[in-house]
């Protein structure tokens, strides 16, 4: 038979332990500087992690509760410390902030914030690449937690270690290229890509303040392809636009030299005499074909042998005497239809001729002497019809 006294003991017992349970609820929660294991605390503080746990930081200090919460959000925590740092939660709610919060000031970059100290990675991403920021939030190791952020602009100029964005046309494709956006600008481009002569193109990347401003480019997706540049009638084009024109060829070796303009052009193969319609890139002191067709060929070109003028052009006749003197130097008059003029031939050209060859050179006239004479650039613009002489 049960002792009846045995059982309201145990009843009181329980009831006791109850009460003192809910007494210790209502207990004032202490702080975590000041509490001992088994106090109540209250801990009001950011979610950096969790796990098969999480942790709450207030910028100070930080605990750990056996609940999964979200990163990025704040809670207010009422529990029983166990241990050094552990919570057991008798209460959790999402709360506003109520511990200062730390401000940084930088430009977002591929997931992190770049500062003058440094680079901090961001617990989540905001904003745009490229762009400056104000950032209020928590440091927790390594990572900052934004909690508040003012989006400003992306910088108008360059800043050594900083993003930055810029146009430009590519003046020397390839990797590096060279791009002209009212400076010269090196561009080193992630490995595989490349870009080409002549197109513009907006890139994005990490500015390094040298001798020539040098932009890293970390993606492919920092480049964008903007098409072709503005087209102008030469003379008018300005560095990295399109110079288009109709000239002639004064001098051809590696680059040509035009009758209209005092500036190179490259990229581009063409004999003295020919006339090409060409588009080329402007560049500093020099232009870049980026496309061409000889238009006339100088072989169409008149005899001007009887009309001297000014510029490239064609004479044709017979050679009525040639002369070589000591140091190499030659001579040949050549005649037709009763005008003569005297071919000069330097000895770098190797040419010789003799009396009755036909000859058809392209050049310029000039004197010798006070005399009619013709000047001619390259071996190949003396044409005989002597197969002996060449």
């Amino acid at each position: 038979m049960v002792n009846k006294s045995g059982v309201i003991f145990v009843i009181m017992a329980i009831a006791s332990l109850g009460l003192l349970y809910a007494v210790g609820e209502d207990v004032p929660p202490k702080t975590l500087s000041t509490a001992e294991e088994g106090d109540i605390v209250v801990f009001n503080g950011l979610c950096v992690y969790n796990g098969s746990f999480s942790v709450l930081f207030n910028g100070s200090d930080d605990v750990r509760l056996s609940r999964r919460l979200e990163v990025g959000k704040v809670y207010t925590v009422r529990g029983k410390l166990s241990g050094e740092s552990w919570l057991r939660p008798l209460e959790v709610n999402e709360s506003e902030p109520g511990f200062p919060l730390e401000t940084f000031e930088g430009a977002l970059w591929k997931g992190r914030l770049i500062t003058e100290g440094g680079k901090l990675k961001l617990s989540r991403p905001i904003g745009e690449d490229g762009h400056l920021v104000v950032i209020k939030g928590l440091l927790y190791g390594s990572t900052l937690f934004p909690l508040e952020w003012k989006d400003l602009e992306k910088p108008k100029e360059p800043t050594d270690g900083y993003p930055f964005e810029l146009s430009g046309t590519v003046l020397y494709g390839g990797n590096p290229a060279t791009l002209w956006s009212d400076e010269e600008v090196r561009v080193y481009l992630p490995y595989g890509l490349s870009l080409s002569t002549g197109e513009r193109v907006r890139v994005r990347g990490i500015a390094a303040l040298r001798s020539v401003l040098t932009v890293y480019v970390e993606d492919i997706g920092d480049v964008e392809r903007l098409g072709e540049p503005l087209e102008r009638p030469l003379g008018e084009e300005k560095v990295g636009e399109v110079a288009a024109s109709t000239c002639a060829v004064i001098s051809s070796s590696r680059f040509l030299r035009l009758n209209c303009t005092d500036l190179r052009l490259y990229n581009a193969r063409a004999r003295v005499g020919d006339v090409i319609k060409f588009r080329a890139l402007r560049r500093e002191n020099s232009l870049y074909a980026l496309d061409y067709t000889v238009v006339v060929k100088r072989e169409a070109l008149p005899n001007s042998i009887c009309s001297p003028r000014e510029g490239v052009v064609k004479i044709a006749g017979k050679v009525e005497w040639g002369r070589e003197y000591k140091n190499g130097f030659g001579l040949a008059n050549v005649s037709e239809n009763g005008c003569w003029v005297l071919l000069k031939l330097p000895k770098r050209l190797g040419v010789t001729v003799k009396e009755n060859d036909s000859v058809t050179a392209f050049g310029e006239f000039t004197t010798y002497r006070g005399m009619p004479a013709f000047e001619v650039r390259g071996r190949e613009d003396v044409c005989l019809a002597s197969s002996s002489s060449g």
